[in-house]
């Protein structure tokens, strides 16, 4: 119970450890991602299991249902997307090198967002399972990806102990986020609902909150317009970011349009 802090119930019947657990969006079904190789859907109205997902040797380190509920990820070796009522598998996220840690959806459930040892995070179109974007800098296992509340950034948290936030539609790194006494790593991050703090946790055993209320709002090359100046040439935006062939300004002569990834 959230208000009391009493156990309700145990959900019992995985043969190893439980490494995540989440709620539907309607609160009627619990999943469960088990070292056994499970994925279980449990029924919250009597706690019975309903539904196995997956049956296999390999770990299942995350999973997560969509905001609609009608599907649930997965993360292992392998990446799956499965219908939430009838256990059918959907869909598989291919390109990952490495063990996936952590998965999620967007908030509006178009996009999946993957962390993985293999020091990459990457966001996949959730209806086609193509792949989006590759997240890159990280110089070592990304332990977890989340979405900002209203879609538009990504936080990642790292081994190689620091915190990064990258634009949720260019894959550009906005902000890096590090203590100068940390010595290990960095296992979760996730955004305040309003978008404006991050909290992590890492294995140095502390529990950071990080205020990220002055970083610019808009996506990439807008940031970088207000960073670099109006008439600023893209080119020099370019160069900075790394963000592709571009030709318009910055200013208010020639705005950036809304979708600038066809400026790309």
């Amino acid at each position: 119970d959230a208000m009391t802090g009493a156990a309700i119930s145990s959900l019992e019947g995985h043969a190893g450890g439980v490494y995540d657990a989440a709620f539907s969006p309607d609160g009627r079904r619990i999943v469960t991602a088990s070292g056994d190789g499970a994925v279980w859907v449990w029924d919250t109205a009597n706690f019975k299991e309903v539904m196995k997902l997956s049956d296999n040797d390999a770990a299942v380190f995350a999973v997560a249902f969509s905001p609609d509920g009608s599907r649930i990820i997965t993360a292992s070796n392998t990446v799956g997307v499965w219908n939430a009522t009838t256990g059918t598998l959907l869909l598989k996220l291919e390109g990952h090198d490495e063990v996936v840690e952590s998965v999620a959806f967007s908030p509006e459930g178009a996009r999946i967002i993957t962390a993985s040892a293999d020091k990459t995070a990457r966001v996949w179109d959730a209806s086609t399972g193509k792949q989006l974007l590759m997240l890159e800098g990280h110089l070592n296992w990304v332990h977890s990806a989340y979405f900002s509340s209203d879609g538009t950034r990504i936080v990642t948290a790292s081994e190689d102990r620091t915190t990064r936030v990258w634009d949720a539609a260019t894959g550009a790194e906005l902000l890096t986020l590090a203590r100068t006494e940390q010595t290990y790593g960095v296992w979760s991050a996730a955004f305040s609902p309003d978008g404006t703090q991050i909290v992590t946790s890492d294995d140095d055993g502390v529990v950071d909150i990080w205020d990220i209320s002055s970083l610019e709002k808009g996506d990439a090359f807008q940031i970088a317009c207000q960073r670099l100046g109006n008439n600023t040439s893209l080119k020099d935006v370019q160069e900075r970011y790394g963000l592709g062939e571009l030709t318009p300004i910055c200013g208010d002569n020639l705005p950036l349009p809304v979708d600038w990834s066809k400026l790309q």
